[in-house]
């Protein structure tokens, strides 16, 4: 069937009678050779009347084509006009098929004159169509939907349209958008829309020049140029996935043109925190809080009030770890101020103290190390970080590292046994910790080789917060030397331990301890086995590996990542790096445990070890003169008999150390190292620092009910009516965060009742640990939409909490708060 007939039919399930008039008779051909079934075609020339009375009186059920051989006369002169009135007109130019095409009537036969070129493209056509054109829409109305087709929407949002186009500025030389709105005759539609919605007026309107205005209204620093709309649509934009990139590469041209690099200077520091769009901006933030941390002014309350200020804008994240940096020295800067010069008086002091909070120190070093490594030296940013972590560096080295290993040193140097508490002791740690409980269920022992305590207190914190996980920490103190030999012997079952002669070897009760083979044959004597970190996350948890727990009440899982690094030369330097890393993988053989059915899960560590990433200096080597048999030498200890040394060296009898046998160990007072080729200098163990010798003891136990939850969120609402445009509503954090109750993320913003976005979105992450109620209200501003005021006043909207669904980009609904929206929007939204 050719397209003509198909089209008359189509015209025949609408009309019983089409009239067709060919001006120049170029269609009677056609006409003649149509087959229309059940369709009676007349012919139409000087017998007026009888058609008339045939069509109304003789067949008035029968469809009738009433072909005319000329062209449509004046009304008064149409004899069949109350008939033609009542049928349709079928016309065959350019203009009626794009018509019939969309089912438009007659009258926009002007119209579609006017935009002819619109019109021509097929594939135009068919997304008019499915964007729907309403009965009796107006000549406006269909130009906005044209405007739709242009910029590839499938909505009538100006919005979606500008964020298309502003898109365009960065991927197109040859402005597309623009010339379609002129050859379309739509240029002056769209730009009068632009003005009547955001207030933009220009003699010679450019796109460019509207993001340049978008961005200046809202630089808070700035005069404003456009209507209050223009904050909701850069807040659409900075939150659009899709516009991105346009939005980065225009901020950074937009912020040039606005004379930034002028402006920042001169702009206090204050003034700058809610602005939400400026690289440079950022940049300036960090600078300036960078040299408060250097001159000594910084206090970590003001750089974390400040990091939280920021912690919603737009380019945070890729300056996230620039922040890290500064609240970690400062941190750093102040706790050693504070705890620095205190000295200890007993033995046990030092631990006690050291796991109570002289580790936060230590802590917020290695986080500073490794945000550090994380920054990227973004264009235009300055020095000061590079300054503030070098003068840190010093801080930690001298005034921290130092001091307390003097202080701790006096109390070493005045022992004369290396004693400390059963439950404290490693070589009591079979002993006391898992043969009481050998008949209450399979124990897993972790063992990662150099976890000193404060990685593992964040380990513990970690799975404190993880659901249906409780995790008691604890500390014990290893022997000496605190290397990897003595510190995984003492973990196994044993009742006295020995360095085999003229090695570094370690034998528990004569039996070789290296090696998992040799651990397993210690464990069998108890139904245990070990086995390395690698070899155990091989075997599948719900077959392979359940079978093969079988015969076993003990498995030792030996995890090496921490000193395999440390310990060489090339890569002692990226221990820091590999935090993250080592804590992930511990938690990943913590959670297959689980899915084995282990009852007792256990986590500790052989040896702990000072580190710093600035190179050592040449004053803390220790000068050897060393007389007797040298068995073993590391950075941190010697090994041997009969040994004597200067007064640089802490002298132990293997007796005084809980060791049998006869042989002498020589430890660097303080934090002095031996120099020693090829091995590096930055990492080391085997010394009595209380960073070497303080090793966590985490037990882990897995509950069957809930642990953890989300904080919940609410609102101070003292109102329920909205008079104004811009809307300042407080948000009311219920509880601290805390172990078991979570930080949440919410996107907030207002919505009609049929899910019309009206407002800005607010994007917050509530995670205050305060105490205090009124330090958990956090506040924001809403800009209400001028389609809010236009077509939802006087009805209900509402304000909509979202929180992320994990694992996706989308969001779903956390609470609802419903407000009467009643605006004098005449007065909010002037000349709209």
């Amino acid at each position: 069937m050719d397209k003509l007939t198909a089209s008359l039919l189509n015209l025949f399930t609408k009309h019983r009678v089409i009239f067709w008039y060919d001006d120049n008779r170029e269609m009677a051909e056609q006409v003649s050779k149509l087959n229309l079934p059940s369709v009676e075609t007349l012919t139409v020339n000087n017998n007026e009347f009888t058609v008339k009375y045939r069509v109304l009186y003789e067949q008035p059920t029968t469809p009738f084509l009433l072909y005319f051989p000329y062209s449509q006369p004046a009304y008064e002169q149409n004899w069949l006009l109350d008939v033609q009135l009542a049928g349709y007109v079928f016309r065959t130019d350019l203009q009626a098929q794009f018509m019939q095409d969309l089912n438009l009537d007659y009258h926009y036969h002007t119209f579609v004159s006017t935009h002819i070129e619109f019109f021509k493209s097929n594939r135009r056509r068919e997304k008019l169509a499915k964007l729907g054109i309403p009965t009796g829409e107006s000549e406006a109305g269909l130009r906005n939907r044209m405007l739709a087709v242009v910029f590839g929407q499938e909505s009538l949002s100006l919005s979606e349209m500008l964020l298309a186009y502003t898109h365009t500025i960065t991927t197109s030389s040859d402005d597309r958008f623009g010339q379609e709105l002129i050859r379309f005759g739509l240029t002056e539609t769209f730009w009068q829309l632009v003005t009547n919605r955001f207030g933009y007026a220009s003699n010679t309107p450019s796109i460019y020049e509207f993001a340049l205005a978008l961005f200046q209204t809202n630089t808070s620093f700035l005069p404003t140029l456009l209507k209050p709309d223009a904050r909701v649509l850069m807040n659409r934009w900075r939150v659009n996935l899709r516009y991105q990139d346009s939005f980065r590469q225009l901020s950074k041209r937009a912020g040039n043109d606005l004379n930034l690099p002028t402006l920042l200077p001169r702009t206090t520091l204050e003034a700058l925190l809610d602005d939400n769009l400026f690289e440079p901006v950022e940049q300036r933030i960090i600078d300036e809080l960078a040299r408060t941390v250097v001159s000594g002014t910084a206090t970590p309350e003001r750089i974390e009030t400040i990091q939280k200020q920021r912690q919603n804008k737009y380019w945070y994240i890729t300056y996230q770890s620039y922040y890290d940096v500064l609240i970690h020295a400062v941190w750093i800067r102040s706790l050693v101020e504070a705890w620095a010069d205190e000295p200890f008086d007993v033995l046990s002091e030092g631990p006690e103290r050291y796991t109570e909070r002289l580790y936060r120190v230590d802590n917020h070093y290695r986080k500073l190390v490794y945000a550090y490594r994380q920054t990227k030296q973004a264009e235009g940013q300055s020095d000061l970080l590079e300054t503030v972590v070098q003068a840190i560096d010093a801080v930690y080295a001298n005034q921290w590292l130092l001091p307390l290993s003097n202080h701790w040193q006096r109390v070493v140097d005045q022992t004369s046994e290396w004693a400390f508490g059963p439950l404290q002791t490693q070589r009591y740690f079979f002993r006391y910790q898992i043969e009481p409980q050998l008949n209450k269920g399979r124990t897993f022992v972790i063992i990662s080789d150099g976890l000193r305590y404060e990685w593992g207190r964040e380990l513990a914190e970690r799975m404190q917060t993880e659901n249906r996980y409780i995790a008691d920490l604890s500390y014990m103190v290893t022997g000496l030397p605190s290397y990897t030999q003595l510190g995984m012997a003492a973990l196994l079952p044993q009742t006295q331990l020995a360095i085999q002669p003229g090695t570094d070897a370690v034998l528990a009760d004569s039996l070789p301890t290296q090696g998992t083979d040799n651990r397993s044959a210690i464990l069998q004597k108890h139904k245990g086995i070990a086995i390395s970190s690698t070899d155990f996350l091989a075997l599948n948890a719900n077959r392979e590996g359940r079978e093969w727990i079988k015969p076993y009440s003990i498995i030792y899982i030996y995890h090496n990542s921490i000193d395999r690094i440390g310990d060489t030369l090339a890569t002692e330097q990226q221990v820091v790096d590999e935090s993250d890393r080592v804590l992930d993988s511990i938690q990943t053989i913590i959670r297959k445990v689980v899915n084995m059915n282990g009852v007792h899960i256990w986590v500790t560590a052989d040896h702990g070890f000072l580190y710093q990433q600035q190179p050592v200096d040449d004053t803390d080597f220790l000068a050897t003169s060393i007389t007797g048999q040298v068995w073993k030498q590391g950075r941190r200890y010697i090994i041997g008999q009969n040994l004597k040394a200067s007064e640089g060296f802490k002298r132990f009898e293997s007796n005084q150390v809980g060791l049998v046998g006869d042989n002498t160990i020589l430890l660097p007072k303080s934090a002095q190292r031996l120099r020693l080729s090829g091995s590096g200098s930055r990492y080391v163990h085997g010394g009595a620092s209380l960073q070497e010798v303080v090793v966590p003891l985490l037990k882990i136990v897995k509950k069957k009910v809930d642990t953890v939850r989300l904080v919940d969120i609410d609102l101070i609402k003292t109102f329920d009516r909205i008079t104004t445009n811009i809307v300042a509503v407080s948000f009311w954090q219920q509880e601290a965060i805390g172990d078991r109750v979570q930080p949440r993320q919410i996107r907030a913003a207002f919505f009609a009742e049929d899910s019309t976005l009206l407002s800005d979105q607010f994007l917050y992450l509530f995670d205050s640990t305060e105490t205090a109620e009124r330090l958990r209200e956090t506040k924001h501003r809403f800009q209400l939409t001028q389609k809010a005021g236009i077509f939802y006043n006087n009805q209900s909207i509402i304000l909509r909490l979202e929180e992320p669904i994990d694992g996706t980009s989308q969001w779903k609904t956390y609470r609802t708060f419903n407000f009467l929206l009643t605006i004098a929007f005449t007065n909010d939204f002037d000349n709209f």
